[in-house]
């Protein structure tokens, strides 16, 4: 029985973090025609200036939702501090956007999977 509360609020807690990073992503850029006469330089500064684009829209969406960025061996985290479930002291949370990534979308899953199960088709 007490299982199932705990993967109830597991539940929750992601649907309510992936609803709250999905309000803040910024509205997509218009992309700019390009014209023949443009040149592999002009392509690959836009990829560049695209990718750095992004990776401040990700950084700001992380800061958002309280976690900090931090490098350590050329290599970025984002960190926060949680209490775990059962405890009384904070701890230190740190991953890769990457497995941010992998983990909202495992959250994703998780409940469209439940959802389907109760018979609520969305």
């Amino acid at each position: 029985m007490r299982s199932k509360y705990i993967v109830l609020s597991l539940a929750l807690s992601v649907g309510a973090v992936s609803i709250a990073w999905s309000a803040d992503e910024p509205a997509a850029a218009p992309a700019a025609q390009s014209t023949a006469s443009s040149t592999t330089d002009a392509a690959a500064a836009k990829a560049a200036s695209d990718a750095k684009a992004k990776a401040d829209a990700e950084e700001k969406r992380y800061r958002a939702a309280g976690y900090k960025k931090k490098t350590q061996n050329g290599q970025t985290f984002y960190c926060r501090k949680e209490t775990p479930i059962g405890q009384r002291f904070e701890s230190e949370f740190c991953q890769t956007p990457e497995e941010m990534a992998m983990r909202a979308q495992q959250g994703k899953d998780f409940l469209k999977s439940t959802t389907a199960v109760n018979g609520s088709r969305n």
